[in-house]
């Protein structure tokens, strides 16, 4: 249990932390992959309507590791051929960690309100957030994901 609750915390610090540094501002093909591959992260739907307050993601590990990811997040919008932050980046998210077993998928909804409290304007969203593969107690790797969604 005390090994599950350390966990939680340096992700969630690792997290908060790191926010959206290493994040490519630019498009990319490979949108949902990691640089660890064989985990993936996509949104449950493609399109969402403007009043949309949740996005439920699918978390794919396809690998033999055990993986950790946590609430926290950031929502980008692209912006002619830029992604820009929107809304508050002083969001507050509660301390958990999710565990992806290997081989598995997990569904988890982020709660976009957080960053919006209005509608959502027309355009393609990401939601950006990091997951850990612990190799051993204070040991691990860090990495991103991102699931793109649209808002008609």
């Amino acid at each position: 249990m005390r090994k599950r609750i350390i966990v939680a915390l340096i992700l969630s610090v690792i997290v908060l932390a790191v926010g959206t540094v290493g994040c490519n501002n630019k498009p990319s093909s490979n949108e949902g992959t990691s640089e660890l591959l064989r985990v993936s992260m996509f949104a449950e739907k493609s399109q969402y309507p403007s009043n949309v307050s949740e996005i439920n993601v699918v978390w794919k590990n396809d690998t033999d590791e055990i993986l950790t990811f946590g609430n926290p997040f950031t929502i980008q919008k692209l912006v002619g051929n830029e992604w820009k932050a929107i809304g508050n980046k002083g969001a507050a998210f509660t301390t958990i960690g999710y565990r992806v077993a290997p081989h598995s998928e997990m569904k988890h909804s982020y709660n976009i309100r957080l960053y919006s409290d209005h509608k959502l304007e027309k355009g393609t969203y990401r939601i950006i957030t990091d997951f850990l593969n612990v190799l051993s107690s204070g040991n691990y790797n860090n990495y991103q994901l991102t699931a793109n969604f649209t808002v008609k």
